[in-house]
């Protein structure tokens, strides 16, 4: 994937059991096939679809997601899973993140299949296209720095990236497995589209009822038992709060009815 940094927000809250544990192995196999004597090492664990095809290693749609070219290639899609996963982690909670991870490197690796059936595909691209989506949509406005310059919108990211996959897949340029990352893409929105989760990123409320929000004082509320759901609205406002400033700035009743919201999410 390509080069981005962002709010401090997301920096500062990296450190998730899944995220981790992803990275980690990740990195475990990078070393062993420096390591490795066995020059067919790549045979074992990368996506070789005609492999596929003829014996049958089904376990490659999922081990390739985990093998990378050299160190840069492992550190670009590093920083992308480093970067955009503990928030939506936090969202989907552990489980349903490493679920929704996986599926998005699947639909990378069954483009990969049709795209490329004689090539050898490696890589996190395509699940870390999915995370892009994830994060595109629960936080489509938080500003994300292109190659550490140039500041956009996550929801724009996300378009662009999706071109640039378009185009690349058309054109084949570049030896890079572009159909392999709209697959993962494509299997993000997929997923958000199924569930009903794009409202957040298409609905942003207007500049003068959020001005207004903000400096009129708000009437007390009788505080809601702790099971009660909830609602739509409040949802988009804790979601909202996040996109702009970060999971840091909810406060403990926030953090808790999200928390509560997420587990009957999970059920």
């Amino acid at each position: 994937m390509g080069y981005f940094l962002g709010s401090s927000g997301s920096l500062n809250s990296w450190s998730t059991p899944v995220v981790r544990r992803i990275l980690g192995i990740n990195a475990v196999v990078f070393v062993a096939h420096l390591v490795s004597s066995s020059a067919g090492f790549w045979d074992y664990l990368a996506l070789v679809p005609s492999a596929v095809f003829q014996y049958s290693t089904l376990w490659m749609i999922v081990t390739y997601m985990y093998v990378h070219f050299d160190l840069m290639h492992l550190l670009f899609n590093a920083l992308g899973i480093w970067f955009f996963g503990p928030d939506i982690e936090r969202i989907l909670g552990g489980k349903r993140f490493f679920y929704y991870y996986t599926a998005c490197g699947l639909g990378g690796a069954l483009a990969a299949c049709v795209g490329y059936p004689n090539s050898v595909i490696i890589g996190a691209s395509g699940a870390l296209y999915g995370l892009l989506v994830a994060f595109a949509v629960h936080f489509p406005y938080r500003p994300v720095l292109l190659f550490g310059v140039a500041p956009i919108e996550s929801r724009w990211l996300a378009v662009l990236y999706g071109l640039i996959s378009v185009v690349g897949g058309i054109q084949g340029t570049g030896g890079t497995a572009h159909l392999a990352h709209l697959g993962g893409l494509i299997t993000g929105l997929a997923i958000f589209a199924g569930a009903g989760k794009f409202k957040s990123a298409v609905r942003r409320p207007s500049l003068l009822k959020r001005l207004v929000s903000a400096v009129q004082p708000q009437p007390r509320r009788r505080k809601e038992p702790d099971d009660a759901p909830l609602s739509d609205a409040e949802l988009d406002a804790i979601l909202d709060k996040i996109s702009k400033s970060g999971m840091n700035s909810l406060s403990q009743e926030e953090r808790r009815r999200l928390k509560s919201a997420s587990a009957r999410f999970r059920k």
